[in-house]
């Protein structure tokens, strides 16, 4: 679109200068009108070939998760935390990194010391969001696990990657949800590194889903 050209008329002794900066103003105008029809036809056509795609910032595709779980009281106090981040591939699928971090604290009355042990690692996830409120889910946890709990005074930690597969449910309404989060530990051996625990149940916060 051409800028808009401003004319200063001159005084009336001079009409004749006055013409001619009128003309060429009229010229100028016409110009612009052709130019802004053009520009106009072009953007449409280039809409038609592109099919109207609109582009979505980078900030409106990362999806940001907080997730706390695994509350016990049985043998000792537990709670399980993770929080992660991430990147919707499409509108429905999307895969994350995030952090997860497990605290157990068992008391023993007729013991000199209680127990107390922290796991900690990363995972990634893949998520696919089947509606406005339900999705499933896959993890793979690469948990540094506190030996301590079975193997008294053996401080060595086991690093070992642990799968989980499950789904989800959210409600709420803007950009923050709220729900459940159930996944499916598959391995005997996996489940000892949970305590014995089949599922890994979460409270989900989870912010541009």
């Amino acid at each position: 679109m051409m800028s808009k050209s401003l004319f200063s008329f001159s005084i009336v002794l001079l009409c004749l200068v006055c013409f001619t900066t009128e003309l060429d103003a009229q010229k100028r105008g016409s110009k612009k009108r052709e130019s802004k029809e053009t520009t106009s036809d072009k953007s449409r056509s280039s809409r038609d070939r592109d099919g109207d795609k609109e582009v979505i910032p980078f900030s409106d595709r990362i999806i940001y998760d907080i997730h706390i779980g695994q509350l016990g009281f049985n043998r000792g106090f537990t709670i399980s935390a993770k929080g992660g981040a991430a990147y919707k591939i499409t509108d429905r699928f999307s895969v994350g990194l995030g952090l997860k971090n497990f605290y157990y604290l068992e008391n023993n009355p007729g013991s000199n010391s209680d127990i107390s042990v922290f796991n900690w690692g990363p995972y990634i996830y893949p998520r696919f969001k089947i509606s406005e409120q339900f999705y499933i889910k896959a993890e793979y946890y690469y948990i540094s696990f506190d030996n301590d709990l079975f193997n008294s005074g053996n401080s060595d930690r086991i690093y070992e990657g642990i799968p989980l597969i499950g789904a989800g449910y959210l409600s709420g309404f803007g950009p923050w949800k709220f729900g459940l989060e159930l996944l499916f530990i598959p391995s005997d051996s996996d489940r000892d590194l949970y305590y014995g625990d089949v599922f890994e149940y979460m409270f989900s916060f989870i912010y541009n889903f």
